[in-house]
């Protein structure tokens, strides 16, 4: 009796344990992004110690902050410039406030020229529009800013890696105090891996993919074109915390050199993406 008994309880735990949890509930939709457009959230307003995440949405003329995080109305605007525009539209947050109003910043990349083009890149205050910083030299190339302590004295440092216009294959870093302390700054909380922008960029024949884990993570690096096609994966392996630099040739996977064009390089950590673009020119 016992072993019957335990049995058909056994039966009614398996039967009634899926019916247990109901359908999700909808809380938002939106249609109809064609492949020019990209959008998403973004960690925009500092509120005690978490941040409010925001709608918005990048395409190539200007990039759009919306007021809420289920979109409603457009609250802040940036219009690309015509180098910004032939950068390929490379706008991304900073991770933190710079400027002590509570509001990530943001960095923005140009192109300066056609066929030897020189990179420039500024940081600005999305509500204002000021710069808040920029490097705009005619005999140096830039790449995109990484903020951080590096001296652990409280106040954050700007990171920039610089190449001498016309590239010869030779580059250098420098370094800015930004007089912006760090309990002011205040990062996004939930940011566990960095992906840096890749130097240089457009690049022949190889580049440098960097990036950033706070731990040790399951990582894997893939390359796609322009139609979304993956054509190579460059990384899938369990990584250390600390900084990581992958060089990247141009190359599919089956080693063949590929055409000059526009080129995007995913980094996931533990299920999430990290996606950025850069342009092979030859």
């Amino acid at each position: 009796m016992k072993l019957r008994f335990i049995s058909v309880l056994i039966l009614i735990v398996v039967i009634t344990i899926p019916n247990a949890f109901g359908q999700w509930n909808q809380e938002f939709q939106i249609n109809n992004f064609d492949s020019s457009r990209v959008a998403g959230w973004l960690p925009l307003k500092k509120l005690g110690d978490k941040w409010e995440y925001r709608f918005y949405i990048l395409d190539t003329n200007k990039f759009e902050i919306y007021n809420n995080h289920y979109g409603g109305g457009v609250q802040y605007t940036y219009n690309f410039t015509a180098e910004e525009k032939a950068a390929g539209n490379l706008l991304y947050s900073v991770g933190t406030d710079l400027t002590g109003d509570n509001i990530v910043e943001f960095y923005v990349l140009a192109y300066h020229g056609t066929t030897d083009i020189r990179q420039s890149v500024k940081i600005f205050d999305i509500i204002s529009k000021v710069i808040v910083f920029s490097l705009n030299e005619p005999n140096y190339s830039f790449t995109a800013p990484v903020i951080y302590d590096i001296d652990n004295d409280g106040i954050l440092e700007a990171v920039f890696a610089r190449y001498i216009y016309p590239y010869t294959g030779a580059y250098g870093y420098v370094v800015y105090n930004t007089g912006v302390s760090t309990s002011i700054g205040g990062s996004i909380e939930n940011l566990k891996f960095d992906l840096k922008q890749n130097y240089p960029n457009p690049f022949n024949p190889q580049t440098n993919i960097e990036f950033t884990l706070d731990s040790s993570a399951a990582a894997k690096l893939e390359i796609f074109d322009s139609n979304g096609e993956k054509i190579d994966k460059l990384l899938d392996s369990n990584l250390p915390a600390g900084k990581h630099n992958i060089i990247w040739r141009g190359e599919n996977s089956s080693g063949n050199k590929l055409a000059s064009g526009v080129y995007f390089y995913r980094l996931t950590v533990n299920g999430v993406d990290q996606n950025k673009k850069m342009i092979l020119l030859k």
